[in-house]
Order: structure tokens, then sequence, then C-alpha cells
């Protein structure tokens, strides 16, 4: 009989969940949360330093021609006058450079070799070619950049040498077609001075 009374007394007490911690394991787990979070060291925020600037270094400028006033005489090389241009080949127009447009109808002095294999004579010369160097040629295999056909103004005439000269004149862009079809020569000079290059003291 007491144990039926027992079983009945038991069987009558309110169910309690298996896994809901009682209050005090969960008073104790506040607490030890709170004194963990207290004793972590503060967070401090880091920030990243500002980027220096980017030094970009000029581009270097490019080369100016500086160009004569149209009533002055301009000492230019043959250097001034390259097209690129190769042996044997026919002129474009997309060849022509600034420097030569701006040179084309200038009065101009230049040095150079006079050609003896287009020269017609050695005295008294009306027309010659003048080349840039003596390994330079007039025709076939030459370069047509490289020379200048040469005529002389107001009655005047050059001898032929074999040393440097200096012509002054009129430049003029006139291309020259040779029997075999290729430019032979670009370049015209109406000429009124010739002289050897003075030596130097």
């Amino acid at each position: 009989m007491k144990r039926l009374l027992a079983v009945l007394v038991v069987s009558m007490l309110p169910a309690i969940p298996a896994c809901a911690p009682s209050a005090t394991a969960v008073d104790d787990e506040s607490t030890t949360t709170a004194a963990a979070t207290t004793d972590q060291p503060a967070v401090t925020e880091e920030t990243t330093p500002p980027t220096p600037p980017v030094e970009v270094e000029p581009s270097p400028a490019e080369p100016v021609t500086v160009v004569a006033p149209a009533d002055e005489m301009e000492i230019i090389t043959f250097d001034e006058l390259n097209l690129n241009m190769q042996p044997d080949v026919v002129f474009r127009p997309f060849f022509l450079t600034e420097r030569v447009k701006q040179l084309d109808g200038r009065k101009i002095q230049i040095e150079g070799y006079i050609d003896g294999v287009s020269a017609s004579s050695v005295k008294n010369l009306q027309e010659f070619v003048l080349l840039k160097n003596t390994e330079c040629k007039f025709g076939p295999g030459g370069q047509a950049d490289h020379l200048i056909s040469v005529r002389m103004v107001d009655g005047k005439k050059a001898d032929f040498t074999s040393k440097v000269i200096q012509v002054e004149g009129i430049l003029s862009f006139k291309p020259f077609e040779g029997p075999d079809g290729n430019t032979w020569s670009i370049y015209e000079l109406s000429c009124d001075a010739v002289r050897e290059r003075p030596r130097l003291r």
C-alpha cells in the first residue's frame, strides 16, 4: 500500500526537461561569460596608412626644329633631307617629312661632293649632282634622298673638285624618274653660289 502511494505521489510531480539547465547553472554561465569578456584586452581598430603620391616622371620633350625666318638662309645638312628611302624605289608622297616640307622653296646652304660620274665636264658646269658623301651614287643603286640636282642660275658656273663644297640657293622638291622607272632624285637646287668648304684654322 505504501509503495502504491509513493508511485502516485511521484507521478503527480511536474516533469522537468532533461536538457534545460537549472537557474543556478544559467547564472553561473552568465557570470563566467561576463568575467571572460571583462578579462579580454580591448581591440583597437587598425588604420591603413595613406598611400604616398606616385611621382610621375615627365616624358622627354621631342626635339624642336628651329626654322629661320623666310628671308634668311638656312644652313642645313643632308640628315635633314633624309626620307629613309631605299635604293631603286619609286617615291611616294607619304615619304615626306615635316622638315622637308618646311624647306621646300627656302634658301639654304648645304655641303656635299660633286658627282664626277654624272658631271658633263671638269670646267664651267651649269648642272651637276651634289652627293651626301663619296659612297653615294646617282642612278641605279642610288638613294634619291642622298643627293641634290644642282642647276646654276644667273649665268654662273662651277668647276669640278673632289673636295667638299658648299652650295647656296633655293631648294625645291622635284622628284625625277630615271629610265628604269625608279626615282633617281627628289631635290633640285637653283644655285647662285658654289665654293670649297673653308679650312678649319
